[in-house]
Parts: structure tokens; sequence; C-alpha cells
């Protein structure tokens, strides 16, 4: 809490195509929804993230990994000036959530 009662809103940083790939690696790894183990093991230098960013951002891997055409070479994370995330990463991620059944195979 900062005075007057208000909440300090965190500075929002972006993720980098290495961080992403960590990301999908410590999922592969440990599983989804183990953030705080993926968070400790895979992102301990990283000060700035917390273990409820790696969920929020495999969250959004999900989505844009299930929205994606199989044409296109380069996926579409492309959100306030984010960096395009590419389709063999997206593919990865749509292969571990169907192991891991968070989604039913052959989600549209």
């Amino acid at each position: 809490m900062i005075e007057g009662g208000g909440l300090r809103r965190k500075h929002h940083r972006s993720w980098t195509l290495s961080e992403v790939t960590q990301l999908v690696e410590g999922v592969a790894k440990y599983g989804a929804g183990k953030w705080s183990e993926i968070k400790k093991l895979s992102f301990s230098s990283h000060s700035y993230r917390t273990s409820v960013d790696p969920k929020d951002k495999w969250q959004n891997l999900l989505r844009a990994s299930f929205a994606q055409s199989p044409s296109k070479s380069m996926g579409s994370l492309k959100k306030h000036g984010s960096m395009q995330i590419p389709m063999q990463i997206l593919y990865q991620v749509k292969e571990l959530a169907e192991k891991q059944s968070l989604v039913p195979p052959n989600h549209p």
C-alpha cells in the first residue's frame, strides 16, 4: 500500500523470447500449475518476475497457440508492442497443453 490507501502498481516488463523459451521448458519439465517452482528454478535471477507472471504468460501463450492458423510462421501475440512468438513455440505450447490435458484434443 502507498500513502492515500492506493495499491502500488507494478511496472510492466515485456517478456523476451528467451524468457518465453524458459517458461515453455519449465512447463515441459515441471508441469503447468507449478508456477512457484518454475519461477524459483527457471527465473531465479529475474527479480522483476513473480510466480504469477509465468502463469499469466502461459495463459496468453495458450490462447495464442489455439488461435493460430498452421500456414503462418510467426504467431500473433502483438499486444502493446510486444514481440511476435514463433509458431514453433506456439506449437510446443499447444502440444504441452494437450499432453497435460489442459484443453480437449482437437480444440478448434
